[in-house]
């Protein structure tokens, strides 16, 4: 059986969406750099400094006030519709679901609740392929951190505060946590 520790290596369907997210984002802004990198480097040498000519002054100009401001207005809009998509598809309203999995965080070992079978289990979580899972996470003492990479989520567990995570694992696995 494979063995999953990367988040460049989605195992769930919601890792999926973050990952894809994360390739637009970088894309964004790659595009933009090269753009003003490629325009830095062209301005420089196009207008360089010339012995007894100063270069050409301009002010004013609206229709270029207009465009650098509504330019990366709209990159910005783009990349926050992305992300309020990723996160309504990867973290939905709960709504009183009762959860498949109810994991409580001791010092040093994990507990593990199924609550459709009743069955008590530590520190190893197994989970069926292709079903969509609510995990209930609690803990029993201090702050702990729950992260399984190729999840995609790392979710901080805090004592008196559950935290819920969606999972819908996409092919069968053996996921480490960090």
């Amino acid at each position: 059986m494979d063995t999953f520790t990367s988040v460049l290596s989605p195992g769930t369907k919601q890792a999926s969406d973050i990952l894809r997210s994360f390739y637009i984002m970088t894309g964004v802004g790659a595009f933009i750099f090269f753009t003003v990198a490629g325009l830095v480097a062209y301005v420089s040498i196009r207008f360089r400094r010339r012995e007894g000519r100063e270069p050409r002054q301009f002010t004013e100009n609206v229709r270029l006030e207009v465009l650098w401001i509504s330019i990366p207005v709209l990159i910005v809009t783009g990349l926050l519709v992305v992300t309020f998509w990723v996160m309504a598809r990867v973290n939905p309203p709960v709504f009183g679901k009762k959860p498949d999995l109810t994991v409580t965080a001791h010092q040093w070992w994990w507990e593990l609740h199924y609550s459709p079978s009743g069955v008590t289990a530590a520190n190893e979580i197994h989970l069926p392929v292709g079903k969509r899972l609510l995990l209930r996470f609690k803990s029993a003492d201090v702050i702990h951190g729950f992260w399984v990479p190729s999840f995609g989520q790392k979710i901080d567990i805090i004592p008196g505060h559950p935290n819920y995570l969606w999972l819908t694992i996409t092919r069968p696995g053996i996921y480490l946590g960090a």
